[in-house]
Parts: structure tokens; sequence; C-alpha cells
């Protein structure tokens, strides 16, 4: 008999979170450099990037002598170029991070890093056990 979760991530939580978080990072990201957005700045077009990326882009551009055009949708920009601060998608980027420090601490990771206990004190010194469900050490649950 086959299992209706065959195919499917069945991590739970943790897992929908991942995702979540995955989907999320991608929109706050610049489609240049692949990265988070360091420094967005917005075009006329209403597409953002980060400065430094969207501005060697538009570099490569003056040097060919072609006019000014969006990196993305390619909509011509004008013979004067405005590069418009965006202090909103900066403040959601900074808070993307924030909050992913503090889920990076409170969750074990798939890179094998290991989260200490925080419900005994037996716990806070070595040699450590851990567990998703108890503390190893103390067997607390």
């Amino acid at each position: 008999m086959t299992s209706p979760f065959r195919g499917r991530a069945t991590g739970g939580r943790a897992a929908s979170a991942g995702l979540a978080s995955s989907s999320l990072e991608d929109e706050l990201s610049c489609s240049i450099c692949l990265s988070l957005y360091r420094n967005p700045v917005s075009l006329c077009c209403g597409h953002s990037f980060c400065k430094q990326c969207v501005q060697k882009a538009l570099g490569v551009q003056q040097q060919a002598k072609a006019s000014y055009s969006c990196p993305l949708c390619r909509v011509e920009l004008g013979p004067i170029l405005e590069l418009q601060n965006n202090f909103h998608l900066c403040s959601i980027v900074e808070r993307y991070l924030a909050n992913k420090g503090k889920q990076d601490k409170g969750f074990a990771t798939e890179k094998g890093e290991a989260v200490p206990c925080d419900f005994s004190a037996d716990c806070s010194s070595g040699p450590f056990s851990f567990s998703f469900f108890s503390c190893m050490a103390t067997g607390f649950w």
C-alpha cells in the first residue's frame, strides 16, 4: 500500500516554515545578484535592485552607448537616471534578517548545529546530549 505522504515534505511545521522562509527570501532577493537586497533602490518602472548591482548593469549599458533600461523588464528609463532609495524594502530585509537570526538560534539546523536545551540548569555545561523532544542529560520533557 502506498503512503499518502509519498513525494511530500513530511517535516511538519519546521519544513513549512522553511519553505515559507525560502519563498520570502526569494521575494527579498535582488534579481541581479540573487542575494538579499543590500541598499535597495527602485527604478521608475517599480523594480528594485541592490544599488551597486543596478549601477553596474546601467554602467554596462552606458559603455555600450545604449539608452538606460531596466535590467528586468527592459523598460526605457530615459536619459536622466534617478535611483530612488527604497527605505521600506530595506527595513523589511533588516526585519527578515533579525527574525531569521532568532529562528536559527531557536532550532537545530540541518547542518548539524546543536542547540542546547534551555529547560534545565544541567544542560548549561557540557558534555551535551541533544534531542528534539527532551533533554537527554536530565530526562526532562
